[in-house]
């Protein structure tokens, strides 16, 4: 990262700004100068954009454990955030996540590890972004459905006892 202390900062608004991630994880060389300045930038920065995740870890011998707590702090701070994304996109989506289970089960490609989630602007987490696909399945089968059903044809009762 030699002089690009500026393109880290800038990418970190670029993220938070467009919801592309919950957090920014930072690992950095020890006593590297432009990740120096990045960090005193970065304060100012979060400062601004209240619901940004920034930890900067540097290689250095400020030992394992301390590195280890404070990335332990910021994923949990993410993780409340993804969490909080998902059940927004689950209430948007008017339907229970139990609906949603059941379709799935009735299509498994849904299941396979590499089906192709479309991204949507504003919605970081995976997910989040999974439920609102699936929504969205849901309810294009459900008006297919509905326009190609038949009206039920009431049948003649007979007369006379037949």
């Amino acid at each position: 990262m030699v002089g690009e202390g500026h393109l880290e900062v800038g990418k970190n608004v670029y993220y938070t700004v467009h919801k592309l991630c919950h957090m920014v994880l930072a690992l950095k060389p020890f006593g590297c100068m432009p990740s120096s300045q990045s960090d005193g930038v970065q304060s100012a920065v979060i400062n601004k954009f209240r619901d940004m995740i920034f930890l900067p870890i540097e290689t250095s011998g400020e030992g394992e454990v301390n590195a280890h707590s404070r990335v332990q702090m910021a994923l949990g701070e993410a993780k409340v955030k993804t969490k909080a994304e998902f059940e927004q996109c689950l209430q948007k989506t008017g339907k229970s996540i139990q609906e949603i289970r059941a379709y799935i089960e009735e299509h498994p490609e849904l299941k396979r590890p590499f089906y192709p989630v479309p991204h949507r602007e504003g919605v970081a987490g995976t997910a989040a972004q999974f439920i609102l696909h699936v929504s969205e399945r849901i309810d294009k089968d459900t008006r297919f459905w509905k326009r190609s059903r038949v009206p039920g044809v009431a049948v003649p009762a007979t007369a006379g006892g037949d």
